[in-house]
C-alpha cells in the first residue's frame, strides 16, 4: 500500500490517478477488479465523511467520471511516470467540499476478482487500498 501526497486549493478538482498493482507487482486491470469503493476522511478522523461505491462496467470516458478502472495501460498527461496507470477518478468540490487550510484523506480500496483462472489468482491477495492526502490550501481573495 503507498501513500501519495497531493495539495490543492480550495474549489479545485481533485483528479486521482494510479496504477494499482498485486503485491507480486503485477498491473491491476478493469477485468480484475470486481468492486471498487471510495472514502474521504475528514481532518484527524477515521470517520468517513462521504463513501461513494466506483463503477466497472466500462473504461472511463471523459463524459462519463463514474468509471474508475480501465482495461489498458494509459499513457497521456495525467500520468508523468513510465508505465502508465490503470486507475482514475475524481472528487468535484461540489460534491466534496474540503476546506482550505485541512488536511484530508482519501482511500479506495479495490476488491480483487479474475476472469481467467491464472496463477497465482489474484482474488488470492484481498482487498488493494490506494491512500492519497490532500493538503487543501485556502483560496486567497482579492
Amino acid at each position: 500500500m503507498e501513500l501519495a501526497h497531493v495539495t490543492l486549493m480550495e474549489g479545485e478538482t481533485l483528479w486521482l490517478v494510479a496504477r494499482p498493482t498485486t503485491p507480486a507487482n503485477a498491473t491491476l486491470y478493469r477485468a480484475q477488479v470486481s468492486a471498487a469503493t471510495l472514502q474521504l476522511f475528514g481532518p484527524d478522523s477515521d470517520t468517513a465523511l462521504v463513501t461513494r461505491t466506483l463503477a466497472l462496467t466500462a473504461d472511463p470516458g471523459s463524459a462519463d467520471y463514474a468509471q474508475c478502472m480501465f482495461s489498458a495501460l494509459q499513457t497521456d498527461e495525467w500520468w508523468g511516470l513510465g508505465g502508465g496507470y490503470t486507475f482514475w477518478t475524481l472528487l468535484r468540490p461540489s460534491d466534496y467540499p474540503m476546506q482550505g487550510g485541512q488536511v484530508y484523506r482519501v482511500e479506495v480500496s479495490l476488491s480483487a476478482g479474475h476472469t481467467t483462472p491464472t496463477w497465482p489468482l489474484i482474488d488470492d491477495y484481498g482487498d488493494i487500498k490506494l491512500l492519497w492526502v490532500v493538503a487543501v490550501k485556502s483560496a486567497v481573495s482579492a
